[in-house]
């Protein structure tokens, strides 16, 4: 399966290889093959309401249904590079993008596409945003990204780096830090506009950097890293965390308790800002991949195989909570006592709105791999990932329940780590940079 994509509360549309495309009626009990009449691959399906829907194959055609998928019609592109994801916003409008940048538009539902300038296709791991207009993302070979209308335009800084950057945490709207592979660190006191990079100590791939204040800052990664500055960023010290496991996200949900997750289950608190660190039980063996509290005792963490954890006592206990789905979920936001987002594989959305007692799968946005998510009420909504896909709402978030597969149960295992992309990258000159860190000369106090 390429694709999947959620037509009403009941209808599933799946998309395949050698021209399969399945449609279930009832949530995933019973399937149908319509006739398409190709055996091309077909890479990512998507639709706008219930009844209009689109698909992109590897012959470069955008095939298209008027009647909620029992119907399929070829269009043709007319584009080299291979389509591998299509998304409509509505109707008539919508984008199919593909190999080296390919972007194309349609204005009519598809029956004619233009081709548009390419933006970024790097990976984008994750997301800051200051309001609803001021944001920055960072993604794989050094890439930064910059918006100040909300997301509609990005324009790439200047790093200096090709590491992967994996994790964007900002203190406050000027001052933030990036986390990436091969011990980078960097750092920005202008909301994103230039960057400087801090001196580590460690070559071990870094995945997720927080600050508990401007100077106080914890970032951790690969074979149980963590270091830690107090020095705004500039320099770090290695913190001894008494395990090998691949650390993937930090959080901190006061200036003393934070909380570390990682690979088969593993949960790391702190109550001294970061100085030591002790390990919890979880009773999980799922890779645990992001968390997110939204006060100082209650929170999620979610991981591989769609799994979901609940603390209410600062991350000391978890509960394993009900999951509507079994993909992958790679961020998940807090919002507050009732709401919170998780986002993942394929595009995938879930939403809680009681405290996370059910969770609720939203209709399919894009098929990749989406790897952030920043929520700041009503439409305010951006999720990002792989390919460089920035998404950003357009309505008020409005949860609409869908009814899981019924699949046989699985055991849950860690899921495999993926290599990350190497992908080109291209950048302005900036002329603000902040000055690279220099050794220090003696041990400071």
């Amino acid at each position: 399966m390429t694709g999947i994509a959620f037509s009403d509360k009941q209808r599933i549309i799946a998309s395949g290889f050698n021209g399969c495309i399945a449609r279930s009626d009832d949530a995933g009990v019973s399937w149908t093959r319509p006739s398409t009449y190709t055996r091309a691959d077909f890479l990512a399906i998507s639709f706008s309401n219930s009844k209009t829907g689109s698909a992109t194959d590897t012959n470069g055609l955008v095939w298209m249904t008027g009647d909620g998928g029992s119907t399929w019609l070829p269009f043709n592109v007319r584009t080299n590079p291979k389509l591998s994801d299509v998304f409509f916003v509505d109707n008539y409008t919508g984008w199919a993008v593909g190999e080296n940048g390919l972007i194309t538009r349609t204005d009519d539902g598809g029956y004619s596409w233009r081709r548009q300038g390419s933006g970024a296709r790097e990976d984008i791991n994750d997301l800051a945003f200051f309001n609803n207009s001021l944001g920055v993302a960072a993604g794989s070979n050094g890439r930064i990204m910059i918006t100040n209308d909300g997301g509609f335009t990005w324009l790439p800084v200047h790093t200096g780096v090709k590491a992967n950057l994996n994790g964007l945490h900002f203190y406050h709207d000027e001052r933030g830090f990036a986390a990436g592979d091969n011990g980078t660190i960097l750092r920005t006191i202008n909301g994103g506009a230039s960057w400087g990079k801090g001196i580590t100590g460690t070559d071990e791939d870094l995945s997720s950097v927080f600050f508990v204040s401007e100077k106080v800052g914890v970032a951790v990664g690969a074979n149980g890293t963590i270091i830690r500055s107090t020095m705004s960023g500039t320099y770090w010290q290695p913190v001894f965390s008494g395990t090998r496991a691949w650390l993937e996200d930090v959080k901190f949900a006061d200036d003393k308790r934070g909380v570390a997750v990682g690979d088969r289950g593993t949960v790391l608190v702190t109550d001294d800002a970061g100085v030591t660190w002790k390990q919890v039980t979880t009773n999980v063996n799922e890779n645990l991949y992001a968390l997110s509290f939204y006060d100082s005792k209650n929170g999620y963490a979610v991981g591989s195989n769609g799994i979901v954890l609940k603390t209410n006592d600062g991350g000391e206990t978890w509960i394993d909570q009900e999951s509507a789905m079994r993909t992958n979920l790679f961020a998940v936001t807090a919002v507050g006592e009732e709401l919170a987002i998780a986002v993942g594989e394929q595009g995938a959305v879930m939403i809680t709105t009681d405290g996370g007692k059910s969770w609720e799968v939203q209709q399919n946005i894009t098929g990749k791999t989406l790897q952030s998510i920043v929520y700041r009420g009503q439409e305010a909504l951006w999720v990002a990932g792989r390919g460089g896909v920035i998404l950003k709402r357009s309505a008020p978030l409005s949860p609409s329940k869908i009814q899981s597969p019924k699949l046989p149960p699985v055991f849950r295992s860690p899921a495999p780590r993926y290599p990350k992309p190497r992908l080109p990258m291209r950048t302005i000159t900036d002329d603000g940079d902040i000055p690279v860190a220099l050794q220090p000369t003696k041990k400071d106090n």
